[in-house]
């Protein structure tokens, strides 16, 4: 491995210092197991004696483990970046543009707007109690009604002739 790949971090040595780490701590693992073990016969002790073959056998396993998944995620970066070099950097998936925009809704026409005062119902949530509930309000057109109905304490859903 080049230095420069290195410094720049195109290959990762990760991978070099976890296994050498696992089989650092797997020797300690067994030594220190091997250790209790001895402890324990000499003692005439039978946890020390267990404890010691599973630190001894168990250490160096779940070592293993964590090693593997460590190496894993750094094994896939390798592989994503040979990927990347065998496309010669290009960019891999749709290379289609995104669709534009969709044109904007035309507004609706408003009803036509009554001219003289008549009843309306104005249907929607009660904000006092949160039941659906309906008003009878006097207007002189929809807009005029969803006006009233908010100032009665109704959150207007829809509003209606009477």
């Amino acid at each position: 491995m080049s230095l420069t790949k290195a410094m720049r971090f195109d290959r990762m040595i990760t991978t070099e210092i976890v296994t050498a780490l696992f089989w650092v701590l797997s020797a300690i693992a067994v030594i220190v197991g091997v250790g209790m073990f001895i402890v324990g016969i000499m003692n005439e002790e039978a946890y020390p004696i267990v404890m010691g073959g599973v630190v001894a056998v168990v250490g160096p396993l779940f070592l293993r483990l964590w090693a593997e998944a460590v190496i894993i995620i750094f094994r896939i970066y390798e592989t994503l970046v040979e990927i990347r070099d065998q496309w010669g950097g290009m960019a891999v998936g749709p290379t289609t543009p995104p669709d534009p925009a969709p044109a904007p809704l035309p507004t609706p026409t408003p009803p036509p707007a009554r001219q003289r005062p008549g009843k309306f119902i104005v249907r929607g949530r009660d904000r006092d109690s949160g039941f659906e509930t309906e008003v009878v309000v006097q207007a002189t057109d929809q807009t005029d009604a969803m006006q009233k109905g908010a100032a009665k304490g109704v959150d207007v859903d829809r509003v209606e002739p009477a």
